[in-house]
């Protein structure tokens, strides 16, 4: 692995905390909400119909459905990061739900992507909402200098997560998870932290 050795390691046998993926879908539910209920039980088949939720007879409640709906997400396909700990994802292969088991994720994003004068506070981890990341080369995928989006966190399947090329070295994952603490209390939790 030609990238930093502090911040990068092989991955585990098992899709694993701190795994960076390729060709993550990442997105967030649209606004209005737009409910797309589909013609036939396999959603990627014939035809939908859809609008928004009020206009959409019974949305979220019919028993069929279990409560749940396909809705309108807008989304990118690019670089992510596993964030669920190992047991919940381990907890879904035990119960046999392994095809049917989420994820937490989030988005990996180049820092070319912010302005020139706000890349150091990325880097010195003064951007509570980005946690920066070093370029990644590793069996013929390169990353780019970049941050995780800590704004983007939401759920995949996990079957989705296939092409990993990377896990995060115990001491820079154990630096996330603390960035990660700081985004969502504001407040540094561990004496250590920068």
């Amino acid at each position: 692995m030609a990238s930093d050795p502090q911040v990068y390691v092989a991955c585990a046998n098992e899709l694993s905390q701190g795994d960076i993926v390729a060709d993550l879908p990442w997105g967030a539910i649209d606004s209005p909400l737009v409910v797309c209920r589909p013609e036939s039980a396999r959603p990627h088949k014939g035809k939908a119909r859809y609008g928004e939720v009020s206009a959409v007879d019974r949305a979220f409640s019919l028993k069929g459905r279990g409560g749940k709906e396909f809705v309108h997400a807008k989304a990118g396909l690019g670089p992510g990061i596993v964030l669920w700990h190992g047991c919940e994802i381990a907890d879904d292969e035990r119960r046999g739900n392994s095809q049917r088991g989420v994820v937490g994720v989030a988005p990996v994003f180049s820092l070319t992507r912010v302005n020139e004068a706000d890349r150091e506070p990325v880097r010195g981890l003064r951007r509570t909402a980005m946690f920066p990341l070093p370029p990644l080369d590793v069996g013929g995928e390169h990353l780019d200098e970049g941050y995780v989006d800590f704004r983007l966190i939401w759920s995949v399947k996990r079957v989705l997560l296939v092409k990993r090329l990377a896990g995060l070295s115990t001491d820079y994952l154990e630096l996330m998870y603390s960035h990660l603490e700081h985004f969502f209390t504001r407040q540094r939790l561990r004496p250590t932290d920068p």
